[in-house]
């Protein structure tokens, strides 16, 4: 196993000597050569996470395990000796990820310098021959960012966590910022440099359909916990969880697409029970008062959700489905 975190905290602190809590006891585990997908809206903690296992911040509670090593709070020298060299991360903005003052070939020797890694010439050698391998000609190495595309300066940011050979990468909205047509060709990267490399992934991301394509495995999330984790296949085709039901009609129609009633609810005061329940069709009492754990499926290995009553809202033929009684709350069309 590449990745594990067991109940994993992240808590801020705010105005009025407060603290925020964005990660709320979430375990995830990664294999060698998997990806494992990560999807939820804006304030889910996904981007957290992806810091928080990278130890870019210093986990509030829980563990962080790393090629089954504890480094939930491995000083830096630990870290640059294990983490540091064996995982990469690729960020959302490559406009703002690559040092505009630096060469792409000094941007991609600099992991490599740090290090200590090969001679200089060796170093350079290798960003030429790490350019290639992500659809850039060697001759773009002596320019700067702002000279690319974007969908080139992704190129390079992929290029960059790669010059260590790790073994995970996290990419955290690698394509949200770039044309759909571009996020084809980066997405087609990312498949690529598994197959060739074995690389596992944690793919972040708030497009189920995107992630669904590139995962082996997807975790839900909605403030802070993880609500449905298993399959891609299953999550995004048959999801148990009223949230996961949401996101996955966002591949249809715009007439046929759902949106859960109400405001996402603040950090600062997440509701009692079910962090969905406020927005939920289908919530009951219990929903108010219990907050569900991850619990097994019976007839899917795998599949965990954490609902008092998974499955009891299905999409059929674009609209939704309340197995249980009449919902509280509506669901409402984007129209």
């Amino acid at each position: 196993m590449i990745l594990q975190t067991e109940n994993l905290e992240q808590s801020f602190p705010v105005s009025g000597g407060r603290r925020v809590q964005v990660l709320n006891g979430v375990s995830i585990s990664v294999n060698a050569g998997e990806t494992l997908g990560v999807v939820g809206e804006s304030g889910s903690g996904k981007t957290t996470l992806g810091r928080a296992v990278m130890r870019l911040s210093e986990p509030t509670g829980g563990r962080v395990f790393f090629e089954g090593r504890d480094v939930t709070h491995a000083n830096s020298a630990h870290l640059r000796r294990i983490l540091r060299r064996r995982a990469a991360m690729v960020f959302q903005n490559p406009s703002t990820s690559l040092n505009p003052f630096l060469k792409l070939v000094d941007a991609l020797t600099e992991p490599l310098a740090v290090h200590r890694i090969g001679s200089r010439s060796e170093r350079r050698q290798q960003a030429y021959d790490m350019l290639e391998r992500v659809g850039l000609d060697r001759a773009q190495a002596e320019r700067y960012p702002q000279e690319l595309s974007g969908g080139q300066r992704q190129r390079v940011g992929v290029a960059r966590a790669l010059m260590l050979n790790p073994a995970l990468v996290v990419a955290d909205e690698p394509t949200a910022s770039l044309d759909v047509s571009v996020q084809a060709q980066v997405v087609n990267l990312f498949q690529d440099l598994q197959r060739d490399l074995g690389l596992a992934y944690l793919f972040i991301s708030h497009d189920l359909a995107l992630v669904s394509h590139l995962s082996h495995r997807i975790a839900v999330m909605y403030l802070g916990r993880v609500v449905e984790i298993g399959p891609a296949a299953e999550v995004f085709d048959r999801p148990k969880h009223p949230y996961t039901v949401v996101l996955s009609s966002m591949r249809r129609p715009a007439g046929e697409q759902l949106t859960p009633g109400g405001d996402p609810p603040s950090l600062l005061s997440p509701p009692t029970g079910c962090a969905f329940h406020p927005r939920c069709p289908i919530a009951r009492p219990v929903c108010s008062t219990t907050a569900p754990e991850l619990t097994a499926l019976a007839e899917t290995k795998g599949h965990e959700v954490a609902c008092h009553f998974p499955g009891d809202l299905e999409l059929s033929g674009g609209l939704e489905t309340a197995v249980a009684p009449p919902p509280p709350i509506p669901l409402e069309a984007v129209r």
